[in-house]
């Protein structure tokens, strides 16, 4: 008895282990080729729009973002643009913008929260 009880235990911690392991890579995979996947979809499938440069953020170079220029990083202006009536966002990679300038955004028309500006997939 004692036998079986022994194996079962073992089995169950090896197939929680291999979920484990599992949830991890996808979890890797989803942080490192969820832009290249993006960009690729945007490219083949994209649809253009019009947009406006919303607000400023400022970028702090380490993956955060910032409310104003510090240390002499440049800020990043956010853009929205409208589709079926709901808005959407995106930064638009570039401190060459002022608010209120139109941008043109590529956008995956079944999934408009994935959008970029379409400069930045061409240049």
């Amino acid at each position: 008895m004692k036998h079986k009880k022994q194996n079962s235990t073992n089995r169950y911690s090896k197939i929680w282990s291999v979920f484990i392991l599992v949830v991890l890579l996808l979890s890797i995979l989803h942080t490192f080729l969820k832009w290249p996947i993006y960009d690729f979809l945007l490219e083949k499938y994209g649809k253009t729009t019009s947009g406006k440069i919303v607000k400023e953020k400022g970028y702090n170079g380490k993956g955060g973002h910032i409310l104003k220029e510090e240390k002499g990083d440049d800020i990043i202006y956010q853009y929205s643009f409208r589709m079926n009536n709901k808005s959407y966002f995106g930064d638009s990679q570039s401190s060459d913008y002022n608010i209120n300038d139109t941008i043109n955004i590529i956008y995956l028309e079944n999934f408009p929260g994935i959008n970029r500006p379409k400069y930045y997939l061409y240049k």
